[in-house]
């Protein structure tokens, strides 16, 4: 009796282990997750993979270049802004000096209101308002103006004169919109003149 009790317990056990088997050697079931695909703009479609990384160096290159004639213009304008402070002959200084009230009120007072801090939050405000709003005015009558300033051509177009150097100091340095514009205005004109000149070579050959 205690023999077929013990092979009934015997085969449960074998039935129960075939069971944890079947169960563990069963693989999960894999769920194919849909890859998102992302999209190739139109001038990668098509091209080879040494066509992609060429396309990368070259543009790389050309924002290098480009950086290096902006440097060069800021350059040149730093340097017209040296000379002028250099040319510039300037009163010498007053040493600065506890001015008495009662001697000379109107300097003291004038001091006084010139150092004050108040006063020079507000210029400094001022001159943020002038720079926001001649950028503002720019990029609103020159959208272009960001490619303009990269444009080789029209770095070495403005460092070919003092007048157009002197124009984009003041614009650069003083937020001054009229010089601003009338550098990008001259350059654009200039520009359609040149092609106009180009195309009417063209059709005549």
């Amino acid at each position: 009796m205690a023999t077929l009790i013990d092979e009934r317990l015997v085969e449960e056990e074998l039935d129960n282990n075939e069971e944890v088997v079947e169960q563990v050697t069963e693989e999960p079931e894999l769920q194919e997750t849909p890859q998102e695909q992302e999209e190739i703009p139109d001038k990668y479609k098509g091209k080879s993979t040494a066509e992609i990384v060429r396309m990368h160096q070259e543009a790389e290159k050309l924002l290098g270049r480009q950086s290096s004639e902006v440097g060069e213009l800021r350059k040149v304008v730093d340097d017209y802004i040296q000379t002028q402070l250099d040319t510039t002959t300037q009163a010498p200084q007053e040493a600065e000096e506890d001015i008495d009230f009662f001697s000379d009120p109107d300097k003291a007072v004038e001091r006084a209101i010139k150092n004050h801090p108040s006063i020079k939050a507000a210029e400094a405000q001022t001159q943020q308002y002038k720079q926001q709003t001649a950028q503002a005015q720019l990029q609103q009558r020159h959208p272009d103006m960001q490619e303009i300033l990269q444009d080789g051509k029209f770095v070495d177009w403005i460092k070919g004169s003092k007048i157009r150097t002197q124009l984009f100091a003041q614009a650069d340095t003083q937020y001054d919109y009229e010089a601003a514009d009338e550098l990008f205005s001259l350059w654009k004109e200039r520009q359609q003149a040149v092609g106009q000149t180009v195309a009417q070579e063209k059709a005549s050959r």
